[in-house]
């Protein structure tokens, strides 16, 4: 009954608030959402958010990815958005044709805003980042800043049919323009928004309310507090110059508690404690325009992101773990006669950080000289001191695009341009760190040794990593040329992208073919396709794992007077993985576009078919080098994948009497094999798998991620003018899936088979590897935004937000395994005011 409650409320809403829009039929253009002067068939590929589209879309934590969640071409991951992490505030990542999330190309203002050195570096085991340990890299994100989308002018995301500018990429590419100065008046804003865990409704497993209630784990916030604040602030200086400031905090505070660590004077007490998450965006942009027409832009932007963790159960262990870093670029855009030329130069210095509050790490035995039990047997004290790794690039390009121009009957419109990015990326951990383990012995006599309790305990062995410094140059040189050519009704965009990067030592040349057919001469009916290849991009983390996991392992013992000896080395100790950098190819993707975009009744129907088929995806296999074993980076990663989307939008926005409205659907339906899930795990090693009680191709089973098999979308914007409101919506369905997990291996021995396998095996002899289901959910989703402005004086006004984040509260099953099952996250509010002038 409650069900149908919702849905008459929801009802009722709707036809309240758009009665009004039928009194009159005018219509009014919509903003503009394809890239100029490219050709028709590159547009296809081509979704552009206008700043007006930014501002209006729901949201939660702002990120850039979140604008994308109406794009068929997208999806997302199974770890977004879920209940149990509610607190974090880190951009959801997502692939384009189910290629690797890593394999975007995040652009940024013109310069690049991808981690090459660990991007899936973000993984968690039991809710600890990867990155904590002295032996991994520090964790990283596929987007090394992250900006917050209201600071944009624009976002464009090409998915296919992608023009030979564009490189390093074998999924899409994500183009982000910051917003520039005002010449018109002084403008700008100061503003709040908040959410927080009473404003949230959590799903949980049922049976795991109460380790989820006691926040024991990292990745479980129960309890928390997000906050967003800023000013942004534009100035016209002079008739020809004007500069922007703008400034961003988001933070969040989220509770946790060790899970078995007490004081000793309290054991039934938890000990409490807090996590924090912070981004930081500062902006300072200046346009210049001489009197000869030319336009300069100058832009700094120094944006951090930090999160302050701690080891569980271990006695003084907090530490930050810090991304992000400075990016400052300066454009020239000249005209000419002949045609236009823009030049850049950029800086750039990120990295991500592990800092621990103590340099070494203690595990004592519990003791009643120690205050603290971690679980009644060892007493577990400090951190792992300070690592980081970091990149600085040069950037110097140009673009040219010359005035277009008759040639053989022909209409051509010529792109060229030319790149290069001077890169180097480096690990380093500037001292000497410890981890020391205790025994038990009474007859201890410390005098001045260290790392020891006198009558108690001492350390009698130690993992010593010295301070270490791994480097690598990854140069990359590229330049392009694309003629879109012109003649009757055929349009042929024909391009290159060539390529060589240092690191890898390769050079690449990649086609960019897209063609489009106007059949009746008038826009109505047109067919287009396209056959493209992208070529990816270096990936620094075997690299700089090399040796940061070395350890000496020594050791000291008790002497007969009660004293200890002198420090010894054991052995080399190494982290549980060694890894080893060999030549790798380039990984690429093969592209072929098929569709039709029909112009009816004042709306625009547009079916695309991509087919992508991804070969030398970076992958990994344990070898055996002189002796020791080593993960080993190599080519054997492969995918296919088949998109089929349906776009459905209005020619032009509807204008009413007492309303606007716009509105947009789409559907895509997908399939896709991979062989592998990301670079630190190996291509399937055996040819076949047993996977719901049947002995299948090991190729054949699905992916692990990214794989929803079919979705819908629509978005509804309703804008009443009258009464200073604006309500905007947003509808999805995602239908719910089996994907796969690895649990144990099978020996298949043909007729000779024993137990429940043998008629599984059948005739097989060989290993097959036994998979269970990870199942996840059918969720139908509503986000709504509502925007209230009230005029004060002149140009000023007040804004008021409204997010309500799955509006019907659905309960959706995110991913399960095991007896685990995680949902997505349920109704969730958002509330923002800002003064604006």
């Amino acid at each position: 009954m409650t069900k149908y409650k919702h849905s008459l409320l929801y009802t009722s809403v709707m036809l309240a608030l758009s009665y009004p829009a039928y009194a009159e039929n005018t219509v009014e253009q919509l903003d503009e959402v394809i890239v100029s002067g490219s050709s028709f068939s590159q547009q296809i590929g081509t979704q552009k958010i206008t700043e007006e589209q930014i501002k209006r879309r729901p949201t939660k934590n702002g990120g850039i990815t979140d604008l994308l969640k109406s794009n068929p071409n997208v999806r997302f991951s199974n770890n977004a958005d879920l209940s149990t992490n509610a607190g974090e505030i880190r951009p959801n990542e997502v692939s384009f044709h189910g290629e690797k999330y890593y394999g975007n190309n995040f652009i940024l203002d013109g310069m690049s805003n991808n981690d090459n050195i660990n991007p899936s570096g973000n993984i968690e085991r039991n809710g600890e980042p990867i990155g904590s340990n002295p032996y991994d890299l520090p964790n990283g994100n596929t987007q090394s800043m992250w900006i917050d989308a209201s600071l944009l002018k624009s976002v464009e995301a090409f998915d296919s049919n992608i023009s030979a500018k564009y490189g390093n990429f074998t999924g899409g590419v994500i183009n982000a323009e910051l917003k520039d100065p005002s010449f018109e008046r002084r403008t700008g804003k100061i503003y709040y928004r908040t959410t927080r865990d009473d404003w949230t409704h959590f799903y949980i497993q049922e049976g795991r309310e109460e380790a989820f209630n006691k926040a024991t784990r990292l990745d479980f916030h129960p309890r928390f507090v997000k906050q967003t604040f800023g000013l942004h602030a534009s100035e016209k200086l002079a008739d020809n110059f004007a500069i922007l400031f703008s400034y961003k905090k988001n933070q969040s505070k989220i509770d946790y508690a060790h899970s078995t660590m007490r004081y000793t004077a309290n054991l039934d007490q938890p000990i409490a404690t807090q996590q924090k998450r912070t981004n930081e965006t500062y902006l300072l942009r200046g346009v210049y325009l001489p009197e000869n027409g030319d336009l300069w832009r100058g832009t700094v932007i120094y944006s951090p992101h930090s999160a302050k963790l701690f080891r569980s159960n271990t006695e003084n262990s907090s530490y930050t773990s810090v991304g992000g870093g400075i990016q400052a670029n300066l454009e020239w855009e000249k005209r000419f006669d002949w045609g236009q030329m823009k030049s850049y130069l950029g800086y750039k210095k990120t990295g991500d950080t592990i800092d621990y509050d103590e340099e070494n790490y203690h595990r004592f035995m519990s003791s009643d000289n120690l205050n603290w039990t971690s679980n009644g047997t060892y007493s577990q004290y400090g951190g792992y001191g300070k690592v980081y790794t970091q990149n600085e690039i040069y950037t110097v390009k140009q673009d040219y695009s010359l005035t277009p121009f008759d040639w053989a009957n022909m209409e051509h419109k010529v792109i060229f341009g030319w790149n290069a990015n001077l890169s180097k990326a480096k690990y380093q951990r500037d001292n000497t760190n410890a981890l020391y383990y205790y025994t038990k012995n009474t007859n201890i006599i410390c005098g001045t040794a260290s790392a020891c309790i006198s009558g108690d305990q001492y350390a009698n062995s130690r993992n010593v990593y010295s301070a270490k410094s791994v480097h690598a140059n990854d140069n990359d040189y590229a330049a392009y040329l694309e003629d879109t050519i012109k003649w009757k009704r055929l349009e042929l965009s024909l391009g290159a992208h060539l390529n060589h990067n240092q690191f890898l030592g390769n050079t690449n040349l990649a086609h960019r073919i897209s063609a489009s057919y106007d059949i009746w001469g008038n826009g109505d009916t047109t067919l287009f396709g396209g056959i493209n290849r992208y070529y990816g991009r270096s990936m620094l983390a075997f690299k700089l794992r090399q040796g940061i996991g070395e350890a000496n392992r020594e050791t000291r013992t008790l002497n007969s007077d009660g004293s200890l000896s002198d420090w010894e080395v054991a052995n080399i100790s190494n982290a549980p993985t060694k890894y080893l950098m060999t030549k790798v190819k380039t990984p690429y993707s093969d592209e072929q576009v098929l569709g039709l975009s029909q112009k009816l009744y004042g709306t625009k129907w547009t079916f695309k078919w991509v087919h992508r088929n991804s070969r030398d995806q970076l992958s990994s296999d344990l070898r055996v080098v002189d002796g020791s074993a080593y993960r080993v980076l190599n080519n054997n990663g492969w995918s296919k994948n088949d998109t089929f989307t349906l776009s459905v939008s209005p020619v032009k926005e509807h204008q009413f009497k007492h309303a606007t409205i716009g509105w947009d659907v789409g559907v895509r339906i997908s399939r896709q094999k991979t062989n592998n899930k990301w670079y630190d795990t190996s291509a399937y090693a055996n040819q076949k798998a047993i996977y719901n009680n049947q002995l299948i191709d090991a190729v054949d089973l699905p992916p692990s991620d990214f794989n929803t098999p079919w979705s819908a979308t629509a978005n509804l914007h309703t804008s009443f003018p009258s009464l200073n409101l604006s309500w905007d919506q947003s509808f999805s369905y995602t239908r719910g899936k089996k994907q796969r997990t690895s649990d144990s291996e099978i020996a298949c021995n043909g007729a000779y088979t024993g137990g429940r396998y043998a008629s599984i095996c059948g005739d097989y002899i060989g290993n097959a590897t036994l998979y269970e289901d990870l199942e996840t959910g059918s969720m139908f989703n509503v986000d709504w935004r509502f925007t209230y402005t009230q005029p004060t004086f002149q140009n000023q006004f007040f804004e008021i937000t409204l997010d309500v984040n799955n509006v019907l509260n659905k309960k959706a099953l995110s991913k399960s395994s095991s007896g685990t099952s995680v949902y997505k996250q349920g109704r969730n509010f958002w509330l923002g005011a800002s003064y604006n002038w």
